[in-house]
């Protein structure tokens, strides 16, 4: 049976996960997409970088469209 190696995200990317995902409830689109690139940059596991920049792209067109 082959392991899987768990990565354990970095405080500095779960704090910045959290602010973006505030920010993007709050309807700060333009911030929002900011903290999800960094936190993207910041990611250690594939998922949560997958995550990240699909979150971003998603702020990146609701702040168009306001």
């Amino acid at each position: 049976m082959m392991k899987t190696k768990k990565t354990v995200e970095s405080t500095e990317y779960i704090r910045t996960a959290s602010d973006a995902a505030e920010q993007e409830r709050t309807g700060n689109y333009g911030i929002a997409t900011l903290l999800w690139g960094q936190a993207r940059k910041l990611a250690s596991s594939i998922t949560n970088y997958d995550w990240a920049d699909s979150r971003m792209a998603f702020c990146h067109v609701r702040q168009l469209r306001k």
